[in-house]
């Protein structure tokens, strides 16, 4: 399945001059250790055209838009009344609303997969630890 001409030039040079997908999952393991799903990796650089980086952009700031726009549309900014509406315990409504900044984050990972019809998102983290491979 092709998506843009940047992937298919990619993928025609690579064919032609190499490395083997074994040879690149190699050198890049040591690399992505504890950044894969399961230790799997893509045996290829993913490379996205400006057309699909727009959109995603798009997309993404109008999701963001509206899901931090809930407490507000729904229950009249009151973020303790949104968390317990979640299913927070009183506490747990408390810490949010005391740690909670005049605008949520912008710093947030997205994990999606393309398909024939577009982008999919999977699922959609926010905060600093979004980056952190070892917290602890």
């Amino acid at each position: 399945m092709s998506h843009n001409s940047i992937t298919d030039d990619y993928l025609v040079g690579v064919a032609r001059r190499g490395p083997r997908t074994s040879e690149v999952l190699d050198v890049v393991r040591d690399s992505t250790l504890d950044t894969t799903f399961l230790g799997r990796s893509l045996s290829r650089p993913c490379f996205l055209d400006y057309a699909q980086v727009s959109r995603l952009t798009r997309d993404l700031d109008q999701l963001r838009t509206s899901l931090t726009g809930l407490p507000d549309r729904l229950f009249a900014g009151d973020m303790a009344a949104f968390a317990r509406a979640i299913g927070t315990t009183e506490t747990q409504a408390a810490a949010v609303v005391r740690g909670r900044g005049e605008t949520p984050p912008r710093i947030g990972r997205a994990d999606f997969f393309l398909d024939e019809v577009g982008f999919r998102l999977m699922e959609i983290n926010w905060g600093p630890s979004t980056s952190c491979t070892d917290c602890s």
